[in-house]
């Protein structure tokens, strides 16, 4: 045992850290001083751009030492000065999963992947081969991933070997940064799962997450640490503490709280005095159960409460069906010398309605939706618009926004979106999306959540178009902005346009869609309305997938109510 791991020594421990990146005027992180403990599980919470991920780049020194930037303050891991030693050095204390996944991925195969820093710590071919095969079922892939080539994978699919490439590291310190964005339900709690087990293999792992899911993530988690949108620490509680007691602050900061939470803090407003504080939808359901048997009087307002809660958060039925503007018939697509993505698959999108398009990671969804908006053409079918559609542009915000960047500023990317006549709109625009203060940065030195921001914008800003396709457009976003987003696509249903979300948020699906599609190995196994499709647990549990919350409760709502 290293001098590192004596006891009472902080896995991390920072003492008033600063940093500003040389591209930007404003400070990153301001005067952040925390400690975290040998074998703690800590959720680094904060709105986009508030310093998360630049927080955990500097555990190991790649900023300063790899990203420019002027950094006052100590950071120490396992109690040695960062400033003392190579980002090699240090890597072997600390393992990543970064957020930008394009990023991190160096090598042609998936087995290299994971076997690169092993093979740079000079581990023996026989435990680089054991650890291999431990880590691809850790993170739910088969053995079979092994020869896959990195390029041909799913965006969710390179989250699962890049988590596999952390866990096979069996390092001291995880930093987890993003690490479920682009994941199915099932996925994200397979890997969550996956993770529980490794902070309880006995060893004294220390684990921080940075992340905006939190139903499967907050029972690990042993505090939170709050960044504001300056990048100052405003909070370090236990989530209990900080989501019920200190409910207001987590709110005003416009970071994600978990649903029962958000709940319960709307029933003790409706004058329901809830002692109970809940952190997942599951605690919730027994906690008002208990409620209502101990307190009758409390059933009318407890359901009148939940049904105005649930309501908030889906899209009223659509009563009118609109024209037809784009029909699929028969539909296939294989890439060249590859496997078929997509078989047999018809379906037909009508003029101002909001389709779904839902499916566990690999099932076809973005390559559905690229040739939905004319990218790609199928390899077999028919793609055809309609009516006045037929010839008119189609749009598409990627899943990667660096995918579509061309302008050198946040200003120009956006103004080269816009019409001529539309220019003056750059600035009210980007005031509104909360970019103006960025609008000289480059598209590339925004954080993940503020491009993913710019993306959705310049495309909706960019004019009529009869079929628009946002592939994950709430990847990376808070919770304000994620509410922004949901405000700014229901703001572009228009008679003659159909709009397409493909995500894995199956919340903004039910805030916002009319109709939901599930695609399931490249087939269209179901399309129907959203209720009745984001109602039925079994079928969703089926597909990989999960009720959303305003969904999660219907059932013991019916009971309450009968």
């Amino acid at each position: 045992m290293s001098d590192a791991d004596a006891a009472g020594t902080p896995a991390i421990d920072i003492d008033g850290l600063s940093v500003r990146y040389s591209f930007r005027e404003q400070l990153a992180l301001a005067d952040v001083s925390l400690r975290i403990e040998a074998g703690e599980r800590v959720l680094l919470l904060g709105p986009s751009g508030g310093g998360k991920s630049t927080l955990a780049l500097c555990l190991n020194g790649l900023v300063p030492k790899s990203i420019a930037a002027a950094v006052v303050g100590a950071v120490r891991v396992r109690g040695r000065d960062v400033r003392d030693g190579s980002v090699p050095e240090l890597a072997g204390d600390i393992a990543y999963v970064f957020q930008d996944v394009d990023s991190q991925l160096c090598a042609l195969t998936v087995e290299d992947e994971i076997a690169f820093a092993l093979e740079n710590r000079c581990v023996a071919p026989v435990e680089i081969d054991r650890r291999l095969d431990a880590a691809l079922e850790q993170a739910g892939l088969p053995v079979e991933f092994r020869r896959r080539r990195t390029q041909t994978l799913s965006g969710g699919e390179k989250q699962k070997v890049l988590l596999a490439a952390a866990l096979a590291q069996d390092a001291a310190i995880t930093v987890f940064d993003e690490v479920t964005s682009q994941l199915d339900p099932a996925a994200t709690a397979a890997t969550y799962a996956a993770v529980a087990r490794l902070a309880g293999g006995g060893r004294e792992r220390t684990l921080l997450f940075i992340d905006h899911k939190l139903e499967h993530l907050l029972p690990l988690i042993d505090r939170v640490l709050l960044l504001d949108a300056e990048g100052r620490l405003i909070a370090a509680e236990p989530p209990t503490t900080l989501f019920h007691e200190r409910y207001a602050l987590a709110a005003e900061a416009g970071v994600w709280c978990p649903p029962a939470a958000e709940l319960f803090q709307a029933l003790r407003g409706a004058g329901v005095a809830l002692a109970e504080r809940p952190l997942t939808l599951a605690e919730a359901a027994d906690a008002l159960e208990r409620a209502a048997g101990r307190q009758p009087v409390w059933r009318t307002a407890i359901r009148d409460g939940l049904r105005r809660w649930s309501a908030v958060r889906r899209a009223p039925p659509r009563t009118d069906e609109g024209r037809p503007l784009l029909r699929l018939d028969s539909i296939g697509f294989a890439p060249r010398g590859g496997p078929a993505i997509l078989a047999d698959l018809s379906l037909t999108l009508q003029g101002g309605e909001i389709l779904g398009l839902v499916g566990r990671n690999g099932a076809g969804k973005s390559t559905l939706g690229q040739i939905m908006s004319g990218l790609l053409a199928p390899t077999r079918g028919e793609r055809r618009m309609l009516g006045d559609a037929a010839g008119r542009p189609m749009r598409f915000v990627f899943q990667n926004p660096e995918h579509q960047f061309v302008g050198a500023t946040v200003r120009a990317e956006l103004a080269a979106s816009l019409p001529k006549d539309g220019q003056e709109q750059v600035e009210a625009l980007l005031c509104e999306a909360g970019l103006w203060p960025l609008r000289d940065a480059h598209p590339y030195e925004l954080s993940q959540g503020q491009k993913r921001r710019l993306s959705v914008l310049a495309v909706v800003a960019a004019g009529a178009t009869p079929l628009l396709v946002l592939d994950e457009p709430s990847y990376g976003l808070d919770a304000r902005a994620t509410g922004q987003l949901q405000a700014l696509i229901a703001g572009q249903r228009r008679a003659d346009r159909a709009i397409v979300v493909i995500s894995h948020d199956l919340d903004l699906v039910a805030a916002l869609c009319d109709r939901v599609a599930v695609l399931e190995r490249g087939r269209l196994v179901r399309c129907d309305r959203a209720d009745t499709v984001l109602g039925d647990g079994r079928f969703l549990a089926a597909m990989g997938l999960a009720m959303p919350a305003a969904y999660r409760l219907q059932g013991w709502l019916d009971a309450l109510a009968a």
